[in-house]
């Protein structure tokens, strides 16, 4: 099943200054709280555009994730989508102007995998009042409202790291606009 986020931030810089620094990939993936990076590698040469590969390794909790992405839609200045190439995750980065600078919008279209629910690489054993509404009604019926807790749990921890990491997007942005304004 596919599950999507959608966060959004207003940005006080040009559409173009934020879209400048989107596409520095490696800097803007640091920021993420949700991992810290232990490498980045860009697998295609030059300028990051559609078409542009990389390789992510980063440390999640416990465990060590790893992915290679490709960059799947590029519009200077309006959109930066990337998708990882597993099929299991994509992102778009959409800016819009305003009054103030830039509205960034980020969507996440993503499969949450077994793993990812129950980390532990099995299902927990069910709580003692499950096991109570066993003998009374279907016990599909008692898991699947547990995996949709899971999953509703999953989703508002993404959400706040999301709101984080555009918060730390933000700061670099504008820190960096302000400098250079210097």
């Amino acid at each position: 099943m596919v599950e999507r986020i959608k966060e959004s931030i207003e940005i006080k810089s040009a559409p173009e200054k934020v879209f400048q620094y989107l596409k520095l990939v490696k800097p803007r993936l640091r920021l993420n709280p949700a991992y810290k990076l232990i490498e980045f590698e860009k697998l295609t040469e030059g300028p990051i555009t559609k078409g542009s590969r990389y390789r992510v390794k980063a440390i999640a909790g416990d465990r060590i994730i790893e992915y290679e992405s490709e960059v799947v839609e590029f519009i200077e200045n309006e959109k930066f989508s990337t998708r990882d190439t597993r099929g299991r995750l994509k992102v778009s980065l959409t800016l819009k102007p305003t009054k103030e600078g830039t509205l960034l919008v980020h969507e996440e279209e993503f499969t949450l995998s077994e793993e990812m629910l129950y980390p532990e690489g099995q299902e927990p054993e069910p709580p003692l009042w499950q096991k109570i509404i066993k003998l009374i009604i279907d016990v599909e019926t008692a898991r699947i409202d547990e995996r949709q807790r899971r999953i509703q749990e999953l989703l508002l921890n993404l959400r706040q790291n999301l709101r984080v990491w555009l918060k730390r997007i933000k700061e670099e942005i504008e820190t960096y606009s302000e400098i250079a304004e210097r």
